[in-house]
């Protein structure tokens, strides 16, 4: 198979990457909706959808590989540009676009994964508090203020109950 034949699967395959990475990047951007607002049947929806576009997207990149590696070309930057140099104006264009779509969208992706487990590490914070006051156990001093408002130093708090 020739590279010309080649190309248009090699662009059809990036143009459906860019596809299932802009479904990815919404999920994750309901999962972290679902996050912030507790909504635990949203947050497990958003996973399981969000898992399957990963594979997808996994899938995608390995014939992407497979295609490229016919032509003794692989995914690393060298070896891109060297296809880019390969093709007509037309088609450099065109794939220098899906590429700079991809990498802008996997940049987002990326930012997006940070903020999600931020808010899963919040929440993790913050449950963990509240189960240690349910349990009657400290973690150091309270903010309790005076009627200045000051923080008063050296109140003991009082538990809610005993587990």
């Amino acid at each position: 198979m020739s590279l010309t034949d080649s190309l248009k699967d090699i662009i059809s395959l990036f143009e459906h990457e860019i596809s299932l990475s802009t479904a990815l990047l919404d999920t994750m951007k309901n999962e972290q909706a679902a996050l912030s607002n507790n909504n635990l049947q949203e947050f497990e929806a958003a996973i399981t959808k969000k898992q399957k576009l990963i594979d997808e997207v996994e899938s995608t990149e390995k014939k992407l590989i497979e295609l490229l590696k016919l032509h003794g070309l692989s995914m690393n930057k060298q070896d891109i540009s060297e296809l880019l140099t390969r093709c007509n104006p037309k088609e450099k264009d065109n794939l220098t676009l899906l590429l700079d779509k991809l990498k802008y969208i996997a940049t987002q992706c990326y930012d997006q994964n940070i903020i999600n487990s931020q808010v899963i590490s919040a929440s993790h914070n913050n449950i963990e508090k509240i189960i240690n006051i349910l349990r009657g156990q400290t973690t150091g001093e309270s903010n309790v203020y005076d009627l200045s408002g000051k923080s008063a130093k050296g109140i003991q708090t009082q538990t809610l109950g005993r587990v």
